[in-house]
């Protein structure tokens, strides 16, 4: 068993190591990393997924930047645009921030994310599920396409042993996808996705995600075109609210009893009033002699 888990400890280690080589800026660092990451054999998994994470931590911020960049660019533009020609251009707002975000969308994910996507969306490992899902938040079009095509394939085969491997992050994104769908996909792969997520969940689905799947059984969301996504969502439903009430009661009965005040564990025993700390402190009478009484 020790062996078995220095083992796996190495190959992640390992896989790490590998990762942070495909940044190398040391060319045949780097392409021995790629040689090893996009090989398509069963140990690349564990680097392309090492790598997914790296590069799907760096996206958050480069979304933030780009839309910063846009917007302000935007902005001075349309100023310069209505001093020029004397127009006021509120009606285009709304257009203006669609605009935005689907630029500062397809700017967030680094070049070596969306390779490394490409090729989980071509692996067939229940593993590479929540990179995956990932790529359905801030990511270009078609690597978001070709990550949903992996998803609706492989959430299906999810089972309870596989609960742990999604983050907190990674299940908020998949109940945002259900509920609202990914802009990028067509109507059909919208509900297909829809409802492999929705049979993922019950395998591996918990109390978050009540919220989302209540309002699919009401017919809303995704779910308002789509009676096949609502149907999934109602049978799904109950199965997680008894979920619900098992993870309340195991944290009820895992939560420590409240201790005693401290006071009430030290108070004195007395049948009257307290005594106080000089009748506490004070030393017994010397105990009397039995020769002394005698001689008296």
């Amino acid at each position: 068993m020790t062996q078995q888990i220095q083992s796996t400890q190495e190959t992640t280690i390992d896989a790490l190591q590998v990762a942070r080589s495909l940044r190398s800026g040391d060319e045949a660092i780097r392409r021995e990393a790629e040689a090893a990451a996009f090989s398509g054999e069963k140990e690349s998994i564990e680097i392309l997924i090492a790598t997914a994470r790296q590069e799907n931590a760096k996206k958050p911020l480069r979304f933030a930047v780009a839309l910063g960049v846009i917007m302000a660019t935007m902005i001075v533009v349309s100023s310069v645009i209505s001093m020029l020609l004397h127009v006021q251009l509120t009606g285009v707002v709304s257009g203006f921030i669609v605009a935005a975000l689907g630029g500062a969308a397809a700017y967030a994910p680094t070049p070596l994310q969306k390779r490394v996507m490409q090729a989980l969306s071509e692996i067939d490992d229940v593993r590479a599920v929540g990179p995956l899902i990932e790529a359905l938040d801030r990511q270009d079009a078609s690597t978001a396409r070709a990550a949903a095509g992996a998803l609706i394939r492989l959430l299906p085969r999810l089972r309870p042993g596989d609960a742990d491997a999604l983050s907190d992050r990674q299940r908020a994104i998949l109940n945002e996808a259900l509920v609202g769908g990914v802009k990028t996909l067509d109507r059909a792969a919208g509900v297909q996705l829809a409802v492999a997520g929705l049979t993922a969940l019950m395998a591996v689905g918990d109390g978050c995600s009540l919220p989302h799947v209540r309002r699919l059984a009401a017919g809303r969301g995704m779910a308002r075109k789509n009676p096949e996504i609502q149907r999934a969502a109602e049978d799904l439903l109950p199965v997680l609210e008894i979920r619900q009430q098992a993870e309340r009661l195991r944290e009820t009965l895992l939560r420590p009893a409240s201790p005693a005040p401290r006071e009430s564990l030290l108070r004195a025993v007395a049948s009257g009033t307290e005594p106080d700390a000089f009748s506490l402190l004070r030393a017994a009478p010397a105990a009397t002699d039995p020769a002394d009484s005698d001689a008296n």
